[in-house]
């Protein structure tokens, strides 16, 4: 999978979910899909649960790098033309980014090339997803949140400009405590795993 900025997103997933949609998801459709080898028209929009892995954890004043991979679990998916309901899951490595600090960015970077492969595939073709960008904010309750509203889909569940998909991704744990875990530089320390919940819409 080739995808520009990938640094960058996984720099923003770290504290703020800001890529939950990523690698290649794999779903589980029950139900009539659209005549195999044509892609789902329409839009999916599914609960998301998702666990990013650090290896080895991330952590302040470390050296090297760490090889991060994600685990997606896409549920209570509905789409046009699934009668029944949609689920899914995704496991994919992601390469590695540089570690050692622990400041939240600004904003969710933008990425493209994305891409979601759907099961049965011969009835559901593959996306490919992309952005601009998002928003990062801290919540009231002090969890983290990155949301994405001008997500462009080409083939299965393709988007036009005035219908881009979307998506709202919030870390299970607060900016705080991730950001004390990344600065606890005792063995024990670091961040070895950002929980995500949200939903997304393609």
């Amino acid at each position: 999978m080739a995808v520009r900025g990938m640094s960058r997103v996984l720099v923003a997933a770290t504290f703020a979910g800001g890529l939950v949609l990523a690698g290649s998801a794999a779903a589980s459709a029950h139900g009539h899909g659209p005549p195999s080898g044509g892609a789902a028209s329409g839009s999916v929009s599914c609960a998301v649960n998702a666990v990013l892995d650090f290896s080895p954890a991330l952590q302040s004043g470390a050296t090297g790098k760490t090889d991060v991979s994600l685990h997606m679990q896409l549920t209570r998916c509905t789409a046009a033309g699934l009668h029944h309901r949609t689920t899914g899951h995704a496991s994919a490595d992601l390469g590695s980014i540089a570690n050692g600090s622990c400041t939240l960015p600004s904003s969710a970077p933008g990425f493209s090339g994305l891409s979601i492969r759907w099961t049965p595939a011969p009835h559901v073709p593959a996306s490919s997803v992309s952005s601009s960008g998002g928003t990062l904010s801290t919540l009231s309750d002090g969890r983290g949140q990155a949301k994405y509203s001008d997500l462009a889909v080409t083939g299965s569940f393709a988007t036009t400009s005035s219908t881009l998909g979307s998506a709202t991704l919030t870390t299970k744990g607060t900016v705080a405590a991730l950001t004390a875990a990344c600065n606890d530089t005792s063995a024990s320390g670091g961040v070895s795993s950002i929980a995500i919940g949200g939903s997304a819409t393609l």
